[in-house]
């Protein structure tokens, strides 16, 4: 496909996407200098090296909430070149910040044009198969030990019951932690897949661009 000749159909309707090269910086951590990613037709190249975008094989848009930090992470697999394009901001920003809106701009290209290049191709909103099973082995092993300690405890304070009954709570939270972990990383759970056009869509409803095929509010 010629860079001129690039167009996205959907729906009977077709946008053309620009042919020159796109440029973004993206902050993968709080701490870390931003990285930039580089987009024309269907190469996309940044500091992991280049990915042609009809390669993909596999892909994934991750979310995660730790300590008022807010990840969100793409991530596609082609046969023998990798990209993860991550980006760490605040919780919920609002307005949506200008590095989160440049990052769900550069996303959602990147979901327009592989909707193009690999119409087939969908994408996960969880983390793989091999990562949950680890998260899972991590909650059992939490579980576990927390039965562990609680027997513990109750040998230690037979004869000392106040002290017993101020761990058992502790206990309680760590078991139940890890149970919660096991439950979310259910490692034979299969993982619900959706269509790669979806993904700007999808983008659009945490702040990124309005996809072109969705005509401009007249209200607004």
């Amino acid at each position: 496909m010629h860079e001129n000749d690039f167009r996205v159909t959907f729906g009977g309707m077709t946008c053309a996407a620009p042919p020159e090269e796109l440029t973004y910086t993206v902050r993968p951590a709080l701490l870390r200098r931003g990285q930039e990613w580089r987009l024309r037709a269907n190469q996309l190249s940044g500091p992991q090296g280049g990915l042609d975008l009809a390669t993909v094989r596999e892909a994934a848009l991750i979310q995660m909430r730790i300590a008022g930090v807010r990840i969100i992470r793409l991530d596609l697999v082609g046969p023998q070149t990798s990209a993860r394009i991550q980006l760490t901001t605040s919780v919920a920003p609002h307005p949506v910040d200008a590095a989160q809106q440049s990052y769900l701009t550069l996303i959602s290209e990147i979901g327009t044009r592989l909707s193009v290049a690999v119409p087939e191709l969908t994408y996960r909103m969880e983390a793989s198969r091999r990562v949950r099973l680890m998260t899972f082995v991590l909650g059992a092993l939490v579980v576990l030990g927390g039965i562990g300690l609680t027997g513990l405890a109750f040998l230690t304070y037979v004869d000392h019951w106040p002290s017993l009954l101020a761990s058992l709570p502790l206990l309680v939270v760590m078991k139940l932690f890890g149970a919660v972990l096991m439950y979310r990383s259910w490692p034979l759970r299969r993982s619900e897949t959706f269509a790669i056009a979806t993904l700007p869509f999808i983008l659009w409803t945490m702040g990124g661009p309005r996809p072109e095929i969705i005509p401009p509010d007249p209200t607004a």
